[in-house]
Parts: structure tokens; C-alpha cells; sequence
């Protein structure tokens, strides 16, 4: 299957519209990469929170402890995604380093990546450093669309 045009990736996924086939990792990448390059980071992280639940509910999947929407994964590819594009590294540089990878493991045991807290908040890491801190960009508990919001 083609990839999808950028325009037409995130016009289909801010409608929430975008087929859950298509929701790749790579495709989570190329949104990133369009919020990052357009926002400030916590702006990006606010809305790309936003609308990856948006979407997910569109796809009947709910935030559970195996499930959904994860904080700490997220903001450990924004900070991942910032830090390549202040080294000057293209969109296409970036996804081809990326697309086939989790390096989120590089930085988390999986004992704290796979716990409930780390999916719905931030969660320093137990491994190693980020290049970026991206604790900051919302020092505060999002608020997330869980199971037990639903029942």
C-alpha cells in the first residue's frame, strides 16, 4: 500500500477519520514531526494527546493498563523527534532512522514503561537520559479517556 500524502494524513487523522490500519508507528511519527515543526512543544504534546484519543475512540479503543493512549511513550518520541530536528536532521532522515524501531526500550525497563502510571503520566526514565527533558512541557495530569471513565 502507497503512503498517504502528509496532508492527506493529518486531515484524515484530526477528523478522526484515519483508518486504524493506517494508524502506524510510522504514521504516528509523521504526525509528530508535523506538530513538532508548527508548535511549541508542549503545544504539540497538548494536541497530539488530543487527538490520538480522539482517534482512538473513534476506533472503539479505550485507555486501559494494556491499551491506547500512552503519556510516556509520547512525550519520549517528542522529546526524540525535537532533539533530531535541532540537530538539523529532515523529516525523512528522522523516519527512516525511526519508522522500524522502539528505542522507548532504550530508556525504559519494562516493568515501569508497562505500569499504569507511566501510561497515563509522565514517568522519568530508569535507563538512561533523554536527549531532551520533556517533563516539563506539562508538569500537570492529563486528563485521559480511561475503561473505568467509560463504564
Amino acid at each position: 500500500m502507497q503512503e498517504r500524502s502528509l496532508d492527506s494524513l493529518i486531515d484524515l487523522f484530526e477528523q478522526q477519520r484515519l483508518p486504524e490500519s493506517e494508524w502506524t508507528h510510522r504514521a504516528h511519527l509523521r504526525v509528530a514531526l508535523y506538530y513538532l515543526r508548527r508548535l511549541e512543544p508542549d503545544m504539540a504534546l497538548a494536541l497530539i494527546r488530543e487527538l490520538i484519543q480522539q482517534l482512538n475512540l473513534a476506533h472503539e479503543v479505550l485507555t486501559t493498563p494494556q491499551r491506547g493512549y500512552h503519556e510516556t511513550r509520547t512525550r519520549v518520541w517528542l522529546a526524540i523527534l525535537l532533539h533530531g530536528i535541532e540537530s538539523a536532521k529532515t523529516d525523512e532522515m528522522l523516519l527512516s532512522e525511526y519508522s522500524g524501531v522502539d528505542i522507548v526500550t532504550d530508556y525504559y525497563g519494562q516493568e515501569l514503561l508497562e505500569s499504569w502510571e507511566a501510561r497515563i503520566g509522565w514517568r522519568e526514565p530508569d535507563k538512561a537520559a533523554l536527549p531532551i527533558d520533556p517533563g516539563p512541557w506539562c508538569e500537570i495530569t492529563p486528563e485521559l479517556i480511561t475503561l473505568q471513565e467509560v463504564q
